[in-house]
């Protein structure tokens, strides 16, 4: 899939699409060199309820979601490998004329 798929599902607001649409070449080279990254990334797609992209050479993984509600109960879902894995869970929301970033971890800790 090429950038047009990626054009068209942005303008449809279709995440689904979008994600299956992103892709990084250096994912099968990074996933070589650190074992650990492709557990973390089977472990994040397992618990959480979509496919994970890995960012850039491997400093995140995210999974693009339509509501903040979507956002939270995905974020919940991955709120025990938070800890297992020492990592955080976080957020960001807007578009490409402003984007903010944060955590809900009060919302997402359990207790």
């Amino acid at each position: 899939m090429g950038s047009e798929e990626v054009i068209y599902a942005l303008e449809q607001g279709d995440c689904e699409l979008l994600s299956q649409s992103l892709f990084n070449r250096l994912e099968g080279s990074a996933f070589g060199k650190f074992p650990e990254l492709e557990v973390l990334y089977r472990e994040i797609c397992k618990a959480g309820s979509g496919e994970y992209r890995m960012t850039g050479s491997g400093s995140a993984f995210y999974l693009p979601v339509s509501t903040r509600e979507e956002g939270l109960e995905e974020m919940r879902c991955l709120a025990s490998l938070r800890k297992l894995y020492s990592c955080e869970v976080v957020y960001c929301e807007g578009n490409v004329r402003g984007t903010s970033y944060g955590n809900y971890r009060s919302e997402i800790d359990e207790g």
